[in-house]
């Protein structure tokens, strides 16, 4: 049952196995079904991402070291048999992030609608490596918390999380191309095919490679690019952490610096480095051993980073406006990368350029943001004949619109949904 005030009662059996790492108290919990926060009967209280809040606790209860607070921070959880699976991640929502996310969006935005921004890549790179940091922490975490990382959750919670979304933007793009022009509706149609597959950068390269155009979902090239990485970052990761997270570390920044310096020295053409994944994976990797190196404590967020937000940004805003799209084959990728990395640290304790409140409401919103843009505004551009600024003005607006319905609509309703399910099979279980 659950209590007027959204309570849960989850009676744990004493032998539930649970990881080295994980707070073990018998007895009654309770979870609250929005929230997610547990309080063990009566004193105890664990949230995902704050300290011992134990104040009544008897001495013996609270931690005794600086270790088992770490332990006691990340939470606790149940096997699978009882099912209670809890937020495990310690970073919690941090609305600066939110803020990094709708300045890489708005970036990609106005680089495809208006032509000001030569290199609007950056704010690809600065998805991938906000992208490797939150779900290397998650994991990271998880781990920590039951002592392994269930890969078929990973994988389901990320089917739930991207493809409705998808499934509603290769529809209108298809519309679009049939009303606006027709003879990109074929190119479109194969896209469809290939984004739902997550194959869309091979797609892309080959044409680039052969000089063929490209359709209103070739933006999906980067969805692709992640999906593969996490095909095989995760198993990776799995193993690497039976010898630590240290070793981890080091194989991810180990390998972001190979990648980086087997596409300098290469030289490759600007498309092969562009879409192909072996050449995008640097700045995923970065983000991954940031995110180790903070679990580590290698890397403590503290205050001292955020005054590095403001040359992060300006580097980030130069390479944007000052180079053209062929320094993604060179080194400014990696100076993109590192600038969004240096972002990211400095924002973990808040900073106030990017908790802008409207900055933080579009980067809630950015996933749908970025999956609808570009057939708005190749549809309000190169179709209805509108410039750069106009097709901004006005495409913009649109993508903001439909990207909200879609986040209200189809989002949220789905994660409630699962959220719902999840409160009714606790409250069996007790």
């Amino acid at each position: 049952m659950t209590t007027a005030d959204g309570w849960i009662p989850v009676r744990l059996p004493t032998d539930a196995p649970v990881g080295s790492d994980a707070l073990v108290v018998s007895g009654i919990r309770w979870m609250h079904c929005s929230t997610g926060r547990w309080v063990h009967d009566p004193v105890v209280r664990l949230t995902s991402s704050d300290a011992w809040m134990s104040g009544d606790a008897a001495e013996s209860e609270r931690p005794q070291t600086p270790g088992d607070r770490d332990r006691v921070t990340t939470g606790f959880c149940t096997t699978e048999r009882y099912s209670a699976v809890i937020s495990t991640s310690r970073l919690g929502h941090r609305p600066a992030l939110d803020g990094i996310r709708a300045l890489a969006v708005l970036t990609v935005v106005t680089g495809h609608s208006w032509h000001i921004l030569p290199s609007a890549w950056v704010g690809v790179e600065a998805f991938f490596v906000l992208s490797g940091f939150l779900i290397t922490t998650l994991l990271v975490d998880e781990h920590r918390a039951i002592g392994t990382v269930r890969l078929f959750a990973f994988y389901g919670r990320r089917a739930r999380r991207l493809l409705p979304p998808l499934a509603v933007a290769i529809p209108l793009a298809l519309g679009i191309a049939a009303l606006f022009d027709r003879s990109a509706l074929a190119l479109t149609t194969g896209e469809a095919v290939s984004s739902a597959v997550y194959a869309t950068n091979l797609v892309e390269g080959f044409r680039a490679d052969h000089g063929l155009v490209n359709g209103l979902l070739a933006h999906t090239w980067s969805l692709s690019v992640e999906e593969q990485f996490y095909l095989c970052w995760p198993v990776v990761l799995c193993v690497l952490l039976r010898f630590g997270r240290r070793l981890a570390m080091y194989v991810a920044l180990l390998g972001a610096i190979a990648i980086t310096l087997h596409r300098v020295t290469d030289v490759p053409v600007y498309e092969h480095a562009y879409f192909w994944p072996q050449y995008n994976a640097d700045a995923l990797l970065l983000g991954c051993a940031v995110a180790l190196a903070v679990s580590l404590g290698v890397l403590r967020p503290s205050r001292r980073w955020v005054p590095l937000a403001l040359p992060a940004l300006a580097m980030l805003g130069a390479i944007a406006f000052g180079y053209t799209g062929a320094a993604y084959a060179g080194g400014w990728e990696a100076l993109a990368a590192v600038a969004a990395a240096l972002l990211i640290l400095a924002t973990l304790n808040g900073c106030p350029v990017l908790t802008w409140r409207p900055l933080v409401a579009v980067g809630r919103i950015s996933y749908g943001i970025y999956l609808f843009h570009y057939p708005i505004v190749v549809a309000v551009g190169d179709r209805m004949g509108t410039s750069g600024p106009l097709t901004l003005a006005l495409g913009l607006p649109l993508t903001l619109g439909v990207a909200a319905l879609s986040y209200r609509l189809v989002e949220q309703p789905l994660l409630r949904r699962r959220a719902a399910s999840v409160g009714t099979r606790l409250a069996v279980a007790a």
